[in-house]
């Protein structure tokens, strides 16, 4: 009767320990979520996202033809009315697209809330075929041509140059509500008799600007490379994915090479207005995410989900002890020895934010370990069980850290370590029956 009311205690505690984790985890979201809106402040103080788009040419003209010969209005006709001049724009997307990227990202601290802020130095070069000679007519006026890029959010460029031709160009912004309230164009003009030479035009940017953790390439070129070297390692592609790629544990170098015929965004936009060309930045593109090398919270979140495995498997492993040496530990001390189990969670979270993950948990388990092993070897009176328990937690927090480090072995590792726990359970209450038969 006394071993079934202490089962149905060590129930009761579990279930408690189980609502305190509860409780922990709930803490640790709220955490992750005001510094997750710390950090979205910090990067937009530096510009937010950073979006760079393909150069394009942008040429308005107008069709005007002769007016006609006037003629006297008689009575009874219409006056005749002279056709209005037809106004037009023609976007035209380059042939050939490089684009070479240098990132540096840094790490920025709002409180104790980490941000990653980057600076990217964008080499573009491009070529625009020769306009056909369809376009060309006697009617046709050109009012104004220019190349124009989409360089990041307004406020984020830090420096840009241009040439066309290999003449240096003078860059001037477009007006936001032609391009895009949100973004920041700029462009230089081109002479129309330069547009009549049968031959391509050649155009270089070399565009230094600054913002977060993710950067947005857009490749509008028939044919597209683009190269990209960061001293941040840690860098998760979205969207298109890299041709090759290259990690080290201080720098990553990406390739990609595209054309008009493995992606829609040249499909759709080649007979685009500016409007519907800037809404290409929501479509086919390469998205760069600068990311934490360990996410301490999704750690800490996974951590909590294992935390009743390690409870109940240190409560069990308790539980042998003083049934197999009959010591009747009283229930306040497995209430202690849970309480420090479920503590150990909360100095994990308080450590990381300070001093990263690994440091907290080794210092957060280490604590924990001696304090419980140490009240145990009170508890049993016996230096050995106390050094049996100190060895048991280290191989308890262990086995956690183990299975939190291999996301894709942790199924393995949990199985693994029940399987264990049941042996060892099996080892000793394999002679419990005859100790009932003995006092029967």
């Amino acid at each position: 009767m006394r071993i079934q009311s202490k089962l149905s205690l060590l129930f009761g505690i579990c279930i408690v320990a189980a609502a305190a984790l509860s409780v922990v985890n709930q803490f640790i979201t709220s955490r992750a979520r005001a510094r997750s809106v710390a950090a979205a402040e910090v990067a937009a103080t530096a510009g937010g996202d950073v979006r760079l788009g393909t150069p394009v040419l942008v040429i308005n003209y107008v069709d005007d033809w002769a007016q006609p010969s006037p003629t006297v209005p008689t009575s009874d006709a219409a006056a005749a009315i002279a056709p209005t001049p037809a106004r037009e724009t023609l976007v035209m997307l380059p042939n050939d697209l490089k684009v070479d990227i240098t990132s540096e990202v840094e790490t920025r601290f709002r409180g104790i809330a980490p941000a990653r802020i980057s600076r990217h130095h964008a080499a573009i070069a491009l070529s625009f075929g020769a306009l056909p000679s369809t376009f060309w007519r006697p009617e046709r006026n050109i009012v104004s041509a220019y190349v124009v890029v989409v360089a990041g959010q307004r406020n984020t460029i830090a420096s840009a140059s241009a040439t066309f031709n290999g003449a240096v160009q003078t860059l001037h912004n477009i007006d936001p509500q032609v391009w895009c309230s949100d973004w920041h164009s700029l462009a230089f003009d081109i002479a129309p008799d330069q547009l009549a030479l049968a031959k391509p035009l050649q155009v270089q940017f070399d565009i230094t600007v600054g913002g977060g953790d993710t950067l947005v390439l857009v490749p509008l070129g028939q044919s597209s490379e683009a190269n990209l070297r960061s001293n941040w390692a840690h860098v998760k592609f979205v969207d298109q994915l890299p041709t090759t790629r290259e990690f080290s544990s201080s720098a990553v170098t990406a390739h990609w090479q595209t054309s008009a015929l493995s992606t829609r965004l040249r499909s759709h936009y080649s007979n685009a207005s500016l409007a519907d060309l800037g809404s290409s930045l929501n479509n086919d593109r390469i998205t760069l995410q600068f990311i934490e090398p360990l996410d301490i919270f999704a750690m800490l979140d996974r951590s909590t989900k294992y935390g009743m495995l390690i409870v109940i498997v240190t409560l069990g492993f308790v539980v042998l002890f003083d049934f197999t040496r009959a010591t009747h530990m009283h229930w306040v001390q497995y209430g202690v020895v849970t309480f420090g189990l479920v503590l150990f969670f909360m100095l994990l979270l308080a450590v990381s934010e300070h001093a990263g993950f690994n440091v907290a948990f080794v210092v957060g388990s280490g604590a924990i370990a001696v304090l419980s092993s140490a009240y145990l070897f009170m508890v049993f009176r016996s230096l050995r069980l106390g050094a049996s328990f100190a060895a048991y937690f280290a191989l308890c927090y262990g086995a956690l850290y183990t299975i939190l480090r291999s996301e894709d072995y942790a199924l393995l590792l949990g199985s693994g370590l029940l399987l264990v726990g049941l042996a060892v359970t099996m080892w000793f209450t394999r002679t419990l029956h005859t100790r009932n038969l003995a006092t029967a």
